[in-house]
């Protein structure tokens, strides 16, 4: 497996027709050590950025590499972004098999459940229900595919961790739409499998 500083090294080493010059790279880390931009900037990557990150600093990151047109278009297409990931339903679809549609009951049950206790946590100033909260919902997520609703999550775990309750309140709508939507690609990942079934 390549790690980023090589990947970047075999992009940057693609001929100059595929654009590999021109094309924007930023490094995304979990680390924020002191000579990690540095490195990254001679390993031919164009930024750097380290999580937790908020949606409005990708945002700002973003629009500084990229065509206006560009970042209209994500604009314009964020709702179907947050759909479920075609690799994993297809995944989960192998290795559960007839228990398929009851997964996905149960990731639905379980976010109906408790994301407005998720909410409830941050209003209260409740790091270790956030912090547990957050967590499973991370974890719950990336299992149904729903990565973006799993890195909003793991932002708030971290937010948890550092009580820092003001940047928690900024996701919380954020957190409840992506919720709804998650919620209703699973509903249609359901009825398309009863139907299958019914269709036989």
């Amino acid at each position: 497996e390549m790690d980023g500083f090589e990947a970047t090294k075999k992009i940057r080493e693609l001929p100059d027709g595929g654009n590999s010059k021109k094309t924007p790279i930023i490094a995304l880390t979990a680390n924020a050590m002191a000579g990690d931009k540095d490195r990254c900037l001679k390993a031919g990557m164009d930024d750097y950025v380290s999580k937790p990150i908020s949606s409005g600093d990708l945002e700002k990151k973003l629009s500084e590499w990229l065509p206006d047109s560009f970042i209209q278009s994500v604009d314009t297409g964020e709702k179907s972004a947050t759909r479920l990931d075609d690799d994993v339903i297809e995944a989960l679809k192998l290795t559960t098999g007839n228990d398929f549609p009851e997964l996905l009951r149960a990731y639905k049950a379980f976010s109906c459940n408790n994301k407005l206790k998720l909410v409830e946590a941050i209003k209260d100033n409740n790091a270790d229900e956030l912090g547990r909260l957050a967590h499973s919902f991370n974890g719950c997520a990336h299992q149904v595919g729903a990565h973006q609703l799993g890195e909003i999550s793991r932002e708030l775990e971290l937010y948890a961790q550092d009580m820092n309750f003001a940047e928690g309140e900024k996701l919380m709508d954020r957190f409840l739409v992506l919720c709804r939507e998650v919620e209703e690609a699973v509903d249609a990942q359901i009825a398309a499998a009863s139907q299958k079934v019914a269709t036989g």
